[in-house]
């Protein structure tokens, strides 16, 4: 089975293949990046490909893979195992809180990655 991913909206694309088992389906998550990630990927849109039931580590973990970037690092407070405090991470538009790894992504789901977020003046 072959896994695509497009990046940005003017379907740039490229494709990664890897050997996934046939009794495992797939669903599609619509990644969305702001602030340093956009800067730093040069994108704002990634479509990825997922196991059903994925965490939100593995998808940190499979943009590490595809961008080079410490995905994990930015939003994963080691310290702690939580989401990072200087983070936003919106799920299907309702804020990511420190349970995050309850969730598990359906096919359709859309995430929304704010690293380094400053609030105030």
């Amino acid at each position: 089975m072959e896994v695509m991913f497009f990046l940005g909206e003017n379907e740039r694309s490229k494709q990664t293949q890897f050997p996934i088992d046939s009794c495992h389906r797939m669903v599609t998550v619509y990644v969305e990046f702001r602030g340093e990630a956009k800067r730093k990927l040069g994108i704002d849109k990634l479509t990825v490909e997922l196991p059903e039931n994925a965490s939100f580590i593995e998808l940190l973990e499979e943009l590490e893979r595809r961008s080079g970037w410490s995905f994990k690092n930015e939003f994963v407070d080691e310290s702690t195992g939580s989401l990072s405090s200087k983070v936003v991470v919106l799920v299907n538009k309702t804020p990511l809180r420190r349970d995050f790894k309850l969730l598990k992504f359906k096919n359709g789901d859309t995430v929304v990655l704010f690293p380094h977020t400053v609030c105030g003046g």
